[in-house]
């Protein structure tokens, strides 16, 4: 929604009062604010409103998440610069030439950008105490090197020197029962969610060098972990009504007996794991029935003990079918596999080695992580935050780039706070460090925990929890809640309220991130809708195994809303993994709906991209017989079938490029192509990415695939194609790059946009299906250890 609709819309709208107070330059706030607030607008007014009081716009630092909000941020405040709409702006306006700040020719003094860019230039102002090479290339996320970093750390086994460390490493593949291929992929996960173990590994291997008994540090451990424990029962005991805690103490009680176990009324975190295991499987879902494996015998046909034992048996079982479909209907699955998972009392013995010998081999793991990098001269995202870290302080101290932001950095913005990580928060500690109450320096932070959804991107939302509950450690910070919707129709947001009242309940778990619901107001009441047009309907498919009943009654719903809305509104068709979306494409073509994908087809499917990986590895192997094969059969070449069954007969390029014995166009096909590989060779002076790209012009590549989205899907390749060849080319750095990346599509006159959930954040659309909800998303991994 624009600035102009938006004012229009607010007039005088609950939180009003709210609004005006934190937009105002004094004072730091955490605002929780619904879809459809105006977050944006938020930012920009209270970005606006800093402008009037800072010496220089560079005192500012407004931090987005993505490169397409600060973007989008930016552009808003350039506009209310260069044409003001509001009071706000032409006093910002005015300042900005009082001062000579000249932001129409100088746009860039204005701070607003990702956390990982603004990260990147602290790193190029310290790049000795960042301990990081100005020259390293920045991923989001580097799994091949994750993977490489955990070979190298198994392959020290075999170092015939410092048997110490070749103990250390032969410890930590005990704890994989000596099953290399297991811990190879346990510790390349861990490295890929390091920010979680750094800081509590580095403080348990100081205490041990600084004398601290590893008994003394065990009981520490203990300690800490049993107070975790009975914050997490606390909180359990709360969920459950008296009625029904009774009846699964009951149902405990009588299998405990049955399995000759104890069962001490849920005295003991046990009481709990066994009352998780009665109703939860092995794979975390609801069981359908009981057994005698879970203390509930079955009820003998022949031979009875006697007629009062069968009825107890089929009434327990009974009781306990009613409590699971309670259970389920009250939503106590994450409390159930928290139950399961609890541990308290005494580390034992096995389990403390283990830990110490995990604590004593992870720094090695880091070090062959950062050797890795070296090789391969990039980094991931976390490393790089990790290295403005270090920019910032040392031995706990700020530098003196930590003291000069806090000269140069008053006040800081931050979008999508909900969707910050453990190491992002640690990041802006870092930078508000030396800030002080008295200070002047303020702090802004907007989200809303209800649209938390990139915990698989490291997410913490107890962060945004906390900071609202208690604020912050070096500035005092008001917490405010916003209600308004000015995005939906009123009908609509009314519907949401309903049905997620439910969903999320009113109780907020801080200890395990869950969301407590909060009403939103509609506020937009210039959205008007036809007394007979529902807002939200629910569909269920029964017995659809495939999905394509689905997918037709969802093909059915796009023609009939483009008959009634007509064909200029917008339609999104979100899904939240992209595993059956083949069915709906299917069922799209035949029924002529035209849709865009955004982010949906990978990269590494699309058959330019396919061509060209093939001519890359032909390249690069010349006794790869697969990928000689697929490029003569490709529009590069175009060899026929009877043509490719000779070169069958052969082993390697140079033989297959020798070949003389094919038809008379195929000999002026391969001669082509032979002559082209012959004059690249000759041209080692130019990198990789060159090398191939001009091969794959002369080639004829530019012709073959004419299309728009693949001339630009081939430009992506030859961009991933040159990062993999940093620090030498790797064939499978490759094919991960390029299997992580989404194709580009124009989907011009398109009658549906189709992406992920997480893709459709903060977007909008006349009609939204939101398709499949019924399948499960893949669950996350268990870890090695709880930090």
């Amino acid at each position: 929604m624009s600035d102009s609709m938006l004012k229009a819309a607010i007039a005088q709208v609950p939180d009003q009062q709210v609004r005006d107070e934190v937009v105002s330059p004094k004072g730091s706030y955490i605002v929780q604010a619904p879809a459809g607030s105006g977050k944006t607008t938020l930012l920009v007014t209270r970005y606006l409103n800093l402008l009037c009081v800072v010496r220089q716009p560079e005192e500012i630092l407004a931090i987005t998440f993505t490169d397409k909000a600060a973007k989008e941020m930016k552009r808003r405040v350039l506009s209310q610069l260069l044409n003001p709409t509001s009071e706000i702006a032409e006093k910002a306006l005015g300042r900005s030439e009082q001062l000579g700040w000249n932001i129409a020719l100088n746009s860039q003094r204005l701070k607003i950008q990702t956390i990982d860019s603004f990260a990147y230039s602290l790193v190029r102002r310290m790049p000795l105490e960042s301990q990081l090479s100005l020259d390293y290339a920045s991923l989001e996320t580097a799994p091949t090197v994750y993977d490489d970093a955990a070979v190298e750390f198994f392959e020290l086994m075999f170092a015939d020197k410092q048997d110490e460390l070749v103990e250390t490493i032969v410890k930590v593949l005990s704890i994989f029962d000596g099953d290399v291929s297991l811990g190879q992929r346990v510790l390349a996960e861990m490295l890929q969610r390091r920010h979680d173990w750094i800081k509590p590994m580095q403080t348990i291997l100081t205490a041990l060098r600084d004398g601290v008994a590893s008994d003394r540090l065990f009981e520490q451990l203990e300690d800490t972990r049993n107070t975790y424990v009975e914050q997490l029962l606390n909180t359990i005991r709360s969920d459950f009504d008296d009625d029904l805690l009774k009846r699964c103490r009951d149902l405990c009680r009588y299998a405990a007996h049955n399995k000759d176990v104890f069962f001490g009324d849920f005295e003991h975190t046990s009481d709990w794991n066994f009352l998780g295991k009665l109703f939860l499987t092995t794979q975390d879902v609801f069981r359908k029935s009981v057994n005698v494996s879970q203390g509930f015998p079955p009820c003998p046909y022949r031979d009875p003990p006697n007629i009062h034992q069968i009825d107890e048996r089929a009434r327990q079982k009974n009781i306990w079918l009613q409590v699971v479909d309670e259970l389920q209907e009250k939503d106590y699955l994450d409390s159930l596999r928290v139950m399961k998972r609890l541990v308290s009392g005494e580390i034992a013995d096995s389990q403390r080695e283990k830990f110490d010998s995990l604590c004593r081999g992870l720094p090695i793991l880091l070090q062959k992580l950062n050797s890795v990098f070296r090789q391969r001269e990039y980094i991931d995202y976390p490393e790089l935050n990790f290295a403005a870290q270090r920019a910032l302080t040392n031995n706990g101290e700020p530098t003196d780039l930590a003291l000069a932001l806090d000269y140069r950095i008053s006040h800081i913005l931050i979008d999508e706070y909900q969707d910050t990580s453990e190491s992002q928060f640690d990041f802006f500690e870092s930078v508000m460090a030396s800030w002080s109450p008295e200070s002047g320096n303020t702090f802004f932070a907007v989200g809303d925990p209800m649209q938390s959804i990139y915990r698989f991107r490291h997410a913490n939302l107890q962060l945004f929890q906390r900071t609202f509950k208690e604020g912050l450690p070096n500035v005092h910070v008001h917490a405010r809640k916003l209600s308004s919707n000015f995005r939906s129709a009123p009908a609509l947001v009314k519907s949401v309220n309903t049905v997620f009242e439910h969903v999320l309940g009113s109780t907020e778990k801080t200890n395990y991130s869950a969301v407590a619901f909060a009403e939103s107001s509609p506020a937009n009441y210039s959205i008007k809708l036809d007394d007979d047009v529902q807002t939200m309907e629910l569909l269920l498919i029964q017995n659809d195994a495939t999905g394509f009943q689905e997918a037709q009654e969802v093909a059915k719903r796009i023609e009939d809303i483009q008959k009634k809305f007509g064909y200029e509104d917008s339609i999104a068709l979100l899904v939240s993994a992209r595993t059956r979306l083949s069915t709906y494409f299917s069922v799209f073509q035949d029924r002529g709906i035209k849709w865009k994908g955004v982010d949906i087809v990978k990269l590494v499917d699309a058959p330019v991209v396919q061509d060209l990986y093939s001519l890359v590895e032909a390249f690069n192997e010349r006794r790869s017989k697969l990928a000689w094969m697929s490029v003569f059969r490709s529009p590069l070449c175009g060899l026929t079938l009877p043509d490719l069954e000779k070169l069958c007969e052969f082993e390697t390029a140079e033989e297959m490029l020798a070949c003389t014995k094919l038809s008379e166009q195929g000999d002026k096909l391969l001669s082509r192509v032979r002559c082209e590989f012959q004059r690249t060779l000759l041209e080692s002076h130019l990198t990789f990415r060159s090398q191939i790209e001009r091969l794959w012009y002369r080639l004829g590549g530019n012709l073959a695939y004419f299309d728009v989205d693949s001339l630009i899907n081939a430009e992506r390749f030859f961009e991933l194609l040159e990062s993999a060849s940093r620090g030498g080319f790797r064939l499978d750095e490759l094919w991960s790059k390029i299997d992580t990346e989404y194709v580009s599509e124009s989907g011009k006159d398109a009658d549906v946009e189709v992406m992920t959930i997480h893709k459709a954040k903060g977007l909008e659309f006349d009609h939204v299906l939101l398709v499949d909800t019924n399948r499960r998303t893949v669950a996350d991994s268990h870890p090695l250890a709880h930090w």
